[in-house]
């Protein structure tokens, strides 16, 4: 039995479409996804960017705390 475990930046941005889908249904597009990572190299915190064909922008850090992942 083969079993894929996904990065956890991987898994950061998989889970950033499904907590954003209220706004991809509202017509905004996903236009940046950026890792921010401490000292060591390990990422802390992501943030997502999107925005629509108005121009109006949502930007949003997203994180895991406590196993459970949190649009700030």
């Amino acid at each position: 039995m083969v079993v894929e475990t996904l990065s956890l930046t991987e898994e950061a941005r998989n889970q950033a479409r499904v907590l954003t889908g209220y706004k991809i249904k509202e017509g905004f597009k996903l236009t940046g996804f950026y890792e921010y990572t401490d000292g060591n190299g390990n990422p802390v915190y992501w943030r997502i960017r999107m925005e629509n064909r108005d121009g109006q922008k949502y930007i949003r850090p997203l994180s895991k705390k406590d196993g459970e992942w949190k649009l700030e």
